[in-house]
C-alpha cells in the first residue's frame, strides 16, 4: 500500500511540474506574439538620409579637424592635415569635408556618414501597444496551452496503449 502511495505522489508531483511548464511556455509564447504584433505595427525604419548643406559640412569638418589635430600624439610629419595652428586646422577641415562629400577629393579623415544631414536613429517606435496586440498574445498563449496539453496527454497515453498491446 505504501508503494502505491509513493507512486501516486510522484505522479501528482510530475503533473504539477508539467502544468507549471505548460503555463510558463504558454506565457512566453503569448508575450512573444504580443511583442511581434506591437513591433509589426509600431516599428518604423527611416528612409535614406539627405546630404547635409555646405554650411553644416564646413562646420563639421572644422570641428572634426580641430578635435583630431589637438591631440598631442598626432604629429604633423605623419598627419600633414595637422600642420599649423588651430585656425589653419579649422579652415583645412572645412574645405576637406566639403571636397570629400562632393566627391572631388577623397579623405582618410571622413566617412560616408559625415556627409549626411543629421544623426538619425536606426529605428523609431511610433505608437503604443493596442488591445489588438494584447489579443494576439492571448490567442497565441491559449493555442500554446491547448497544444502542450494535448501533447502531454498523448505522451501519457502512448505508454498505456503499448502496455495493453503487449
Amino acid at each position: 500500500m505504501a508503494h502505491l502511495y509513493r507512486q501516486s505522489a510522484r505522479t501528482a508531483l510530475f503533473r504539477g511540474r508539467s502544468a507549471s511548464a505548460i503555463l510558463v511556455i504558454a506565457l512566453a509564447v503569448g508575450v512573444a506574439a504580443a511583442s511581434a504584433s506591437y513591433l509589426g505595427g509600431a516599428l518604423r525604419v527611416p528612409g535614406p538620409a539627405e546630404q547635409a548643406s555646405t554650411e553644416v559640412m564646413r562646420e563639421r569638418g572644422a570641428a572634426s579637424f580641430h578635435e583630431f589635430c589637438s591631440w598631442p600624439k598626432f604629429e604633423p610629419r605623419f598627419w600633414p592635415e595637422c600642420r599649423g595652428d588651430a585656425d589653419e586646422w579649422r579652415a583645412r577641415g572645412a574645405s576637406a569635408l566639403v571636397a570629400h562629400c562632393t566627391r572631388t577629393e577623397p579623405s582618410r579623415m571622413f566617412g560616408a556618414d559625415d556627409c549626411l544631414s543629421d544623426d538619425r536613429p536606426l529605428f523609431t517606435l511610433t505608437g503604443e501597444p493596442t488591445p489588438a496586440d494584447a489579443a494576439a498574445g492571448g490567442i497565441a498563449a491559449a493555442v500554446a496551452v491547448a497544444v502542450l496539453v494535448l501533447l502531454n496527454l498523448a505522451g501519457r497515453a502512448v505508454p498505456r496503449l503499448r502496455r495493453r498491446a503487449t
